[in-house]
């Protein structure tokens, strides 16, 4: 385990020993393969982070659809790199606009993604739009970060764990935004999240006490693509409780009209 400041290291195997089991999970069942067209790019290379994000919704969702939890329905992964949390806004006079790139969600909450909530129009690829959705700080369940430049941890496990660079910096500070936007309104012990640079991934455990990520996966390796896909696998049936939201608090949401509503004022002030 390499340790510093708040982050720290951990085998990827010892990271899933704190992720809900899953004992049925063999890899030959499962279609685990990943379209890396617009993640496995090199230096001078044209780069489009925004295309990457479809792909990984569609290998995380393959994961996470099957035999979704039978009480509200599962997850879904939505892209909501270009659809602002509208509370943010809201509250910072339309100046924040931070959100992760995909966001894992309760399929109990469509209605952020149901009808006319989102504005797809802000967007031309057909490939992201269906899976367009808004940024909600108060019902992510797992964010996702998408980065082809810049990494903020290190690609192999022989560099060092956390580049000395200001790049690298900037980009873990921007992780560190998003679980403290979610750790605000939402009563949760923990969050899980996850990291890609190009073709690699690492996992990630955030508490209040510093954060567990695991060594790098690369997706390029079926074998490891297949870690990959086992993690969302495993949680695709966690109870809240699994996934560390307090059981003893319920969430007092809007009506969907009210959202769309709020969310169609917020659009006309951008």
């Amino acid at each position: 385990m390499r340790s510093y400041s708040d982050f720290h290291e951990v085998a990827v195997d010892t990271f899933m020993k704190y992720v809900p089991t899953c004992p049925d999970f063999n890899a030959d069942d499962f279609d685990t393969t990943m379209d890396l067209t617009y993640l496995d790019v090199r230096s001078g290379e044209s780069r489009n982070e925004k295309r990457t994000y479809p792909s990984t919704c569609d290998f995380v969702g393959r994961a996470l659809l099957l035999k979704n939890r039978a009480k509200d329905g599962g997850f879904v992964c939505k892209d909501v790199a270009d659809w602002p949390d509208s509370a943010l806004l809201h509250e910072s006079n339309h100046s924040d606009s931070r959100r992760a790139d995909v966001n894992i969600y309760k399929n109990e909450h469509s209605f952020l993604w149901d009808g006319d909530f989102v504005d797809r129009t802000r967007c031309s690829d057909k490939a992201r739009v269906e899976h367009a959705a808004p940024n909600s700080f108060a019902l992510v369940v797992i964010p996702g970060e998408c980065k082809l430049v810049h990494p903020g941890f290190s690609s192999t496990s022989s560099q060092p764990f956390l580049p000395d660079t200001e790049a690298a910096a900037k980009t873990r500070s921007q992780l560190c935004d998003y679980i403290t936007e979610i750790q605000l309104p939402q009563h949760r012990s923990f969050v899980y999240a996850f990291y890609i640079f190009r073709t690699t991934v690492r996992l990630m455990r955030w508490d209040r006490d510093g954060t567990a990520v695991s060594q790098p996966i690369e997706l390029k390796n079926e074998t490891e693509r297949e870690k990959f896909f086992e993690f969302f696998y495993c949680l695709r049936n966690a109870t809240d409780t699994q996934i560390e939201f307090d059981p003893t608090v319920t969430m007092i949401l809007p009506s969907p009209a009210l959202c769309r509503l709020s969310c169609r004022f917020q659009e006309r002030q951008i």
